[in-house]
């Protein structure tokens, strides 16, 4: 066991879950249908998946190594971890409890979307893809000069944009109705999606990942 670098758990029954394994590298726990609580003590853990966890409330709040977390639809999900300094890639739609995004420095790719109480997110001044559709957020992060795909749609109290998107090249703030222009440096070509025909032939709409990403 103590080579172990990968735990594999779906439709498992149980309510939590408590370990401590050192080596343990990848971990996806997905579609249990009574899991609460992860409480484990993985201190090189990369990757975590905890996909369709309906009643999970609490994830381990410091996982120092982790680069990619996935908790799409965990509906009752209280937060995202602080402690996670090294996260590269953050999947978390339709975690419907959750207020805001903690400080992910290094974080590239983003989808909250449809995380419908989401109201802040912190530093995430190395993003090149944020997806907040659906959302409460008032504010983006400054400093986000790398971004470069940004769907706000229907995110009706976002107040404004900030300044700094030099690299954006796709936005959609359809149905935010607070915005009503974009940030002047924002670059003019940048491909602004007008409508529903349009959204729906974009391959990248409602996700921020795409096959390279796994390359």
């Amino acid at each position: 066991m103590a080579k172990l670098q990968a735990v594999l758990a779906i439709f498992c029954e149980l309510k939590a879950l408590s370990f401590c394994m050192a080596h343990i590298k990848h971990l996806h726990i997905n579609q249990c249908p009574k899991l609460m609580e992860l409480s484990i003590k993985c201190r090189n853990l990369e990757t975590l998946s905890c996909i369709d966890n309906q009643t999970l409330i609490k994830l381990p709040e410091t996982m120092p190594e982790l680069k990619y977390l996935d908790c799409v639809n965990c509906f009752r999900l209280e937060s995202l971890p602080k402690g996670c300094c090294d996260l590269r890639f953050l999947m978390a739609s339709n975690c419907y409890v959750i207020k805001e995004i903690p400080n992910y420095p290094c974080v590239v790719k983003v989808d909250v979307s449809v995380c419908m109480n989401l109201t802040q997110m912190h530093n995430l001044n190395n993003v090149i893809r944020l997806n907040v559709t659906s959302t409460r957020i008032e504010t983006l992060s400054e400093g986000m000069s790398k971004l470069e795909v940004l769907y706000i749609y229907n995110c009706p109290n976002l107040l404004s944009l900030p300044l700094g998107m030099t690299m954006l090249k796709k936005i959609d703030y359809r149905d935010s109705p607070l915005i009503k222009s974009l940030p002047k440096d924002v670059p003019t070509h940048v491909h602004v999606i007008q409508n529903e025909d349009e959204q729906n032939l974009d391959s990248d709409s409602y996700s921020v990942y795409s096959d390279s990403d796994n390359d």
